[in-house]
């Protein structure tokens, strides 16, 4: 199975090499009229990633990742970390280089979950500098530092009066993209709150920063706007991961959120394409265990913006135990919204997997809705409902 699984994966990198992405249209549509803490979280609900590779060196892991997301064009590692250069030897690791967390990942337990594997907070690092950096938070360092190769710092944080111990601070041309990476982490992964561990947070959901860290997150985004480099490698990420960095793509975010247009909603620009606003990124469908030669239904909502003709529905497997109430929905019903019935009528035991595609009326990518449901011929003892003392 793992085979498989490098073998797919494998091809997905390289396909997408010469598929470079741009906006998804609608992608940001759940963001007109929010502010503040609702704004945050939305991104949190349309941006997480939907697949990340495994963590380590080799084909289907971070390596690999980064030889799509931080390789110059001559072969070179793209480090803000030294200015040492090292080259890529396909997706193999690179000695001297580690696969540096740029948001600790001791702040929130180490524990080995999607969003330890997100590519947006890993980053290939210098191993020496990032062995000192340790998990220490971001600052401006202040008198004598205890490291500084020239584009990395360490020492004691001079920005304001409220923490003063040793920080990191990148170089002038990366601090943009260390703030815009950590907005990202306390919004996209914000689920984690309650276990987060640092001289920069509070447990809150929002604002999530302590006011001295964000007065420098927000300096930092302001003086070094959005580079080509964060933008390619946001749209390298989207291929591999099918989210974006909400922060590259539109930094006013970080001013609506927490800087100087928080009283105001928002106001992102009305989209003319097509796209589906139901179901939503991430929609996925489990059936459970059934008998097998029964049926069970679930309802979906399929609702779209701008949509110009009929939607078709279709799977990616013959003979599915799966089936629609209706393979073509009419542009209409699609605007109004349309509640499909897909119905899962297993004949023989075992699990099946397969995936809805809903595409047509002008949209420009085909949705996917993965589906799972198992069948078996026995007992099956089920939880207790209408309980009463």
């Amino acid at each position: 199975m793992k085979k498989y699984k490098f073998l797919f994966l494998s091809a997905f990198l390289l396909v997408s090499i010469v598929c470079q992405s741009a906006i998804p249209t609608g992608y940001y549509y759940y963001l007109r009229g929010k502010k503040k803490a609702e704004l945050k979280s939305t991104l949190s609900e349309i941006s997480s990633p939907l697949v990340v590779l495994d963590y380590g060196s080799g084909e289907g892991y971070t390596w690999q990742g980064f030889y799509k997301t931080d390789r110059n064009s001559d072969n070179s590692v793209k480090d803000m970390y030294s200015d040492i250069v090292r080259t890529f030897d396909g997706f193999k690791s690179i000695e001297g280089m580690a696969i540096e967390h740029s948001f600790p990942k001791s702040w929130w337990g180490g524990y080995e979950n999607t969003t330890y594997k997100d590519l947006f907070n890993l980053y290939p690092a210098d191993a020496y500098t990032n062995g000192i950096k340790s998990n220490l938070p971001l600052g401006e360092v202040t008198g004598a530092a205890i490291l500084d190769n020239g584009k990395s710092k360490i020492g004691k944080n001079g920005f304001e009066t409220t923490y003063t111990d040793n920080c990191f601070e990148p170089s002038n041309e990366y601090k943009g993209d260390f703030a815009r990476s950590y907005m990202y982490m306390v919004s996209v992964h914000q689920s984690l709150v309650s276990l987060w561990n640092s001289p920069m947070l509070t447990n809150t959901t929002y604002p999530s920063w302590k006011p001295w860290a964000i007065n420098m997150l927000l300096k930092w985004s302001r003086q070094d706007p959005v580079s080509d480099k964060e933008r390619d490698r946001n749209d390298s990420i989207y291929t591999i991961q099918n989210n974006r960095n909400p922060f590259v793509d539109h930094p006013e975010l970080a001013e609506y959120i927490w800087g100087n247009d928080t009283t105001s909603s928002f106001d992102y620009p009305v989209e003319t394409g097509s796209f589906l606003i139901s179901p939503r990124r991430m929609t996925k469908l489990d059936f459970g265990l059934l008998y097998v030669n029964t049926n069970k239904t679930v309802s979906v909502n399929l609702q779209g913006v701008n949509i110009t003709s009929s939607v078709t529905l279709s799977f990616t497997k013959q003979n599915t135990p799966f089936s629609v109430n209706s393979t073509i929905i009419s542009a209409s019903d699609v605007q109004n919204g349309y509640n499909i019935q897909i119905n899962y009528n297993p004949t023989s035991v075992g699990e099946t997997k397969d995936t809805l595609l809903i595409q047509g009326g002008g949209l420009t990518e085909i949705t996917r809705v993965p589906l799972i449901g198992t069948a078996t011929s026995d007992f099956i003892v089920t939880e207790p409902t209408n309980v009463t003392p």
